[in-house]
């Protein structure tokens, strides 16, 4: 399963982190979690990071969301995501849904 992680930095801890050099303790994160396609951004007026992760398991979900609280007071939200061949494959599904519901 693939989620996609973003987080939100409050602009207080963001700064904080960047003032006293804690930034690079970022792409340590990043490397730990094996992150694909990461991207910084602003949002929101505050500093936003988004990347995907491959997961097997829904226990794995504090692995991924408590260093960004820890660290920098993160907003962290996980979405399930589907790549294109997923969702090519969850057709069947679609379909006996609209079927039964539509």
């Amino acid at each position: 399963m693939k989620l996609l992680i973003e987080v939100e930095f409050p602009n207080h801890a963001g700064n904080a982190m960047v003032k006293s050099g804690q930034i690079e303790r970022v792409q340590g994160i990043l490397q730990e979690h094996k992150a694909e396609a990461p991207h910084f951004m602003a949002k929101n007026g505050h500093r936003f990071l988004q990347y995907f992760v491959d997961v097997t398991d829904a226990a794995k979900l504090p692995f991924y969301a408590e260093p960004w609280w820890l660290i920098a007071e993160g907003k962290v939200t996980a979405t399930v995501v589907m790549a294109a061949q997923d969702f090519g494959k969850a057709q069947p599904d679609i379909q006996a849904a609209a079927k039964k519901y539509g």
